[in-house]
């Protein structure tokens, strides 16, 4: 074949190495997963040449680092300087003969290593597998021989193999050039799946462009069975650690892989190793299916015409030489935590195993308590219910327990064995499950006891509510007053920890896209990482419950994680994705799951399980929240204010409206008299006074897109009038004379001056009711005295009512704020005993046990505080509570929280700004404006805040909005500033910025987050050298970053702590800062800035800034010593 026919799409080599390299590979035969009483070995090294002796002993401590996993009595410095005529012996002088007399079940797979010289050729033998074991396969009359041949192929490409196979017995050379193979091997098998795989995806005419490396990038999507289990095998079989040695010492090696001779395996790896070779020479752009495809296509002299399958081959082999390389790449520098054999943790780990003869009696079903009854009652109050898992059918039964995660995967993966990715999927769910609690709990668990059938698959599940059970009875098992307790204690600390660091890498490398675990049924992995994350949670919780342990020192990494500290920040946010699409597709409202969002992502680990469990709300259709998004609920939010129109109680319904008299309630309101109403079925609807002695009343707050919206003028249905009529006389039973009750719908008339009294009336109308009654749909028909509180809880936690901002007041001004549930109305804090707030709760009871669901409900959590008045409360507190919630009008925000505001703001100044008239600015902004004016002394961490800018002079730096704001941004304790009208003055550390010249463009090193098309570019820093990630909204152009204080100059030199910060440029003196007048910036005379926009810089990791240091002239900027603080007026 002619020289130079590369790849003729450009195809790039994963890996390239530089070196010639000769296999000589004799293979073993392939069985199923082996018995757990597999029989024991001996070890022992031949005389090793001396010239081959420095590549040796690397070699050698690699296979020793293995060896520890079977024998963790080996020493590697006896096994190191023992290679030449001696024999690995344990600690007490045994020999390798008197090794094989120590008791043990565990299934140790024979490792003899042999090694020989000839010249310059060095063959290195392994034997991984039991000559006595053989592959149970059909008589000879079951069976066909099937010719298999790569010859066609070799000789078109001019390609002849320096691949010899040796029989290890016999030393006899075998031809894998063409064999025949049986039917039912399982390899051609799968090789044949293969090949249906590639002409389906990719049928010959589309045969173009480099379809390996396209495969592999596609590797996760597509997740062909079948070859990932043929690699699977070769990973496995193939002497990875061998093969990095040879080419980090530019030698070639003759490898003896271990496998029976002459069947399909063989003939892949002899071809792989062939193939190999031949990039090696023909460089690093070769594959052999581009090439072949490259000659079909000239003139050059072919030594053989190819047909379709003849190319399917080459690419299929291609494809598994592809994905095989990366495997191996990512096992070795990507999992490093994971319980499977290939990570380096369990490499490390000893194998530690408790022989089933020494264990006692296998937990079952029965053996547990039940669900029923109080302690596991008591325990789901505790920890919650953890989730279902799926179970894909692992093998757990009939081995030794394992005292730690890697032992477990150990022993049910025994090398010598074809593995598919759903077996080391399941392996890996096993060990996170079964291993772990088996481990921490030293009991023996069997299959039945957690697994159970799955109503919607064939596959079983492990219950969550088993494994609850199971979680009561372990921790009424524990042994507190035994001194071992506590050494028990670190024990379960440290398994539970290096679970939690191999679920967060996994999670790692699923949201990296180089997962190692692909075996999961489509869909599944995110639900499986979710629900393990509930469990481990779940755990987590009871062992930091134990007095004993709770004081150790070593659970500071388990707090932490409850902290969302440690560990939880990968995992808290792939558990919200996968919470927040799986609630959505179960027809929850994308808005309400956002607000959600902390619950969601483990933050309140007690509450997620619950939460998980509960089916959504649903109003009218399934489908009704199908338009919402995170930021709003279409459902509930009125688009057309003209033509709305109030609901009735029955759709059927067509009574008349009824309306209180619009002169009774003009009159009341010009007297600064809150008016009420009473409704008598034959009179209708009067109008009282408020401030008599003799009215009590009731305070209705509602949700205006839920149909009771209207005005004085308009009135409402007479059936919704008659039925929140009923409401209050449940209320206020006993009267002479049918109780009042102000809503304002009927009390509040849409006349400008009338409402704007209204408004500056309504800290005094919900002050002084009696009750404040919520009406919400979804609280009266999900929640019920009969429900566990904890679930009520939660669906008051996902209403209406607590996303709106006029109910926040609302809420938090009442003196007995009452709910409708099914029953009717429900005073919830008398239910769970809220109402002394003077005293803190008792340390049993039922508000201790709803003690982690309150918080989900933060007016209710807020009003649970000990009482004080509200110009007390910090402002940032109530940005904290508007979190979430949302107006139909932009411009009623700060209206509607008019009694919260400071009390230096005036509301009637904030409603005389209203639409239209000459000013083109939004009311909503207008309105903010005046507030800020009216506050003028500002907490100077506003212009950190999350919330979008306003687009006006002078106001640049300040939020549009409060309900998007960051609550920190309002707190006073790193002081404030003075807002002039024009700017706000205040003090600020400053980080002058040298920009890239093509910043605004395409700067190097600064490229568009693929989510959400953020600018983010990578900056060289003054703190000793650092190297900085710096993200933006948008393109960036400024002339320094400000920062808060002289903590975050100290928070620099941390890596992976962002650092608040945002860009200004600098307007009037053209040196900015620099420029200093005579008697130095003041508040006086401060350096005016022009605010740009808020950013995020966060050191790199030292690793990350070796590699940009050594690239600094294609960083998108410089940063300068930080100086000040210093004087500036922002604009």
């Amino acid at each position: 074949m002619a020289e130079g026919v590369a790849c003729h799409s450009g195809c790039r080599s994963k890996w390239a190495p530089s070196v010639n390299l000769t296999y000589i590979p004799y293979m073993h035969s392939v069985g199923r997963v082996a018995s757990p009483d597999s029989v024991r070995r001996t070890y022992h090294h031949n005389s090793l040449p001396a010239k081959h002796k420095p590549m040796f002993t690397r070699l050698w401590h690699t296979l020793i680092s293995m060896l520890r996993r079977i024998i963790p009595w080996i020493h590697s410095e006896r096994a190191a300087d023992g290679i030449e005529g001696s024999e690995v012996v344990s600690p007490n002088g045994q020999d390798s003969e008197e090794i094989d007399q120590i008791p043990t079940t565990l299934p140790v797979p024979s490792l003899a290593a042999a090694v020989t010289s000839g010249g310059d050729h060095l063959t290195v033998l392994l034997d991984f597998l039991d000559p006595t074991q053989t592959t149970q396969t059909p008589s000879d009359t079951d069976v066909t021989a099937i010719p298999l041949s790569w010859s066609r192929i070799f000789r078109h490409l001019g390609l002849e193999p320096e691949v010899d196979i040796l029989a290890l017995e016999s030393g006899q050379r075998l031809s894998l050039m063409e064999v025949d193979v049986r039917n039912s091997d399982p390899h051609y098998l799968l090789y044949l799946d293969c090949l249906r795989y590639l002409r389906d995806e990719y049928p010959q005419p589309s045969l173009s462009g480099c379809i390996p490396d396209a495969m592999s990038v596609n590797w996760l999507k597509g997740r062909p069975e079948c070859f990932g289990t043929l690699v699977n095998v070769l990973v496995d079989i193939m002497p990875w650690m061998l093969v990095r040695a040879a080419y980090a010492n530019n030698q070639p090696l003759d490898v003896h892989a271990v496998a029976a001779p002459g069947g399909t395996l063989s003939w892949i790896v002899f071809a792989i190793l062939a193939m190999q070779l031949e990039g090696t020479r023909r460089g690093p752009h070769w594959h052999a299916s581009c090439t072949c495809q490259a000659l079909q296509h000239t003139t050059i002299h072919c030594q053989a015409t190819l047909d379709d399958s003849d190319l399917y081959q080459a690419l299929f082999l291609d494809c598994l030489i592809s994905r095989w390389i990366i495997e191996f790449a990512t096992r070795e520098s990507s999992v490093f935590k994971s319980p499977m054999p290939w990570s380096p943790q369990s490499r490390q780990e000893p194998l530690a195993l408790v022989p089933i003869t020494l264990c006692s009696s296998a937990l079952t079903d029965s053996d547990i308590p039940d669900e029923d009854g109080g302690l596991v009652r008591a325990a789901q109050r505790r920890f919650g219910c953890p989730l279902d898992i799926p179970w894909l059918d692992g093998h757990h039964d009939g081995y030794e327990i394992s005292t730690n995660l890697s032992s477990y995967t150990y022993i049910r993966r025994p090398l010598g064995h074809t593995y598919s990715l759903r077996h080391d999927t399941a392996l890996w769910i096993g060990a996170m499950t079964f291993g772990l609690l088996e481990a921490i709990s030293g009991m023996r668990l069997l299959e039945s006891t957690l697994l159970v059938p799955n109503d919607s698959g064939p596959e079983r599940i492990l219950s969550g509510m088993r494994l609850l059970r199971f979680m009561a009875y372990w921790e009424s098992a524990l042994r507190r007053d035994e001194p071992s307790h506590l050494e028990h204690g670190r024990q379960v600390v440290a398994l539970l920890c290096s679970a939690l660091e191999a679920l967060e890498e996994e999670v790692l490398l699923e949201q990296a896209g180089t997962a190692t675990l692909i075996g999961f049924p489509a869909g599944t992995k995110p639900e499986v990482l979710f629900s393990v994350a509930v469990a481990i949670i779940s755990l987590s919780v009871l062992v930091t419950s134990d007095p004993q342990w709770n004081v150790l020192p070593e659970m500071e990494p388990l707090h932490a994680f409850l902290r969302l500290e440690a560990y939880a920040t990968v995992t808290a946010l792939a558990a919200f994705q996968h919470g927040r699409a799986k609630m959505v597709d179960a027809g929850w409202c994308a808005h309400t799951v956002y607000n959600l969002h902390d619950l969601i992502a483990l933050r309140y680990p007690y509450v997620v399980s619950t939460l998980m469990r509960l089916p959504p709300f649903v109003k009218c259709a399934q489908d009704e929240h199908a338009n919402c998004r995170d930021d709003s609920c279409a459902l509930y939010t009125i688009t057309d204010e003209d033509a709305y129109t109030p609901h009735h109680v029955d759709s059927s319904c067509q009574c008349d409206y009824v309306r209180p008299p619009l002169g009774d309630v003009t009159e009341l309101l010009a007297n600064g008299i809150v008016p009420v109403i009473v409704y008598e079925e034959l009179s209708g609807l009067r109008v009282l006074p408020a401030s008599s002695n003799e009215v009590k009343y009731v305070a209705i707050s509602h949700v205006w897109a839920e149909g009771m919206g209207s005005t004085t003028e308009k009135g409402l249905p007479t059936c919704v009038v008659q039925r929140i009529a009923g409401l209050v006389r449940q209320i206020l039973p006993g009267a002479s004379r049918p109780p009042a009750f102000w809503m304002d719908s009927l009390c509040v008339p849409s006349a400008r001056n009338e409402r704007k009294r209204a408004i500056m009336l309504m800290a005094q109308t919900y002050k002084d009711a009696t009750k404040v009654l919520v009406v919400d749909d979804c609280i009266r028909s999900m929640c019920s005295t009969r429900l566990p509180w904890q679930q009520n809880f939660l669906r008051i936690a996902s209403s209406a009512w607590v996303h709106r901002v006029w109910t926040l007041q609302e809420g938090l001004l009442a003196r007995d704020l009452c709910f409708e549930f099914a029953e009717g109305p429900v005073d919830v804090e008398e239910n769970v005993g809220m109402k002394d707030r003077s005293t803190p709760p008792a340390s049993e009871g039922p508000l201790q046990e709803l003690s982690h669901y309150i918080p989900i409900v933060p007016v209710l959590a807020f009003r649970a505080r000990p009482p004080r008045p509200f110009a007390e409360v910090p402002f940032s507190e109530v940005v904290g509570l508007l979190s979430g919630r949302s107006t139909t009008k932009a411009e009623d925000e700060l209206v509607a929280i008019s009694t919260l505001l400071p009390s230096r703001v005036d509301v009637s100044r904030l409603l005389e700004i209203e639409r239209g008239g000459d000013d083109l600015l939004p009311t909503a902004d207008r309105r903010m404006m005046s507030f800020l004016l009216q506050l003028r002394e500002i907490p100077r961490a506003v212009p950190f805040g999350s919330a979008p800018r306003l687009d006006v002079p002078g106001f640049k730096w300040a939020p549009r909005t409060l309900v998007e704001d960051s609550p920190g941004a309002w707190t006073e304790r790193d002081g404030t500033g003075i807002f002039t009208g024009d700017g706000f003055v205040t003090e600020y550390i400053v980080l002058p910025l040298k920009l890239h010249p093509s910043a605004a463009t395409s700067p190097p090193d600064i490229q568009p987050d693929e989510s959400d098309g953020r600018w983010q570019g990578t900056i060289y820093g003054p703190v000793a050298g650092h190297v900085y990630s710096l993200t933006a909204d948008t393109t960036l152009l400024c002339d320094a970053l400000l920062l808060g204080g002289t903590a975050d100059v100290a928070r620099l030199s941390t890596s992976g702590d962002p650092v608040p910060c945002f860009a200004v440029s600098y307007c009037g003196s053209p040196g900015g800062i620099s420029t200093e007048p005579e008697g130095g910036w003041s508040q006086e005379t401060p350096c005016q800035v022009r605010y740009v926009q808020r950013c995020g810089l966060v050191r790199h990791s030292p690793m990350e800034e070796d590699f940009f240091l050594n690239r600094r002239d294609k960083m998108g900027g410089v940063l300068g010593e930080p100086s000040g603080p210093r004087w500036l007026k922002l604009t």
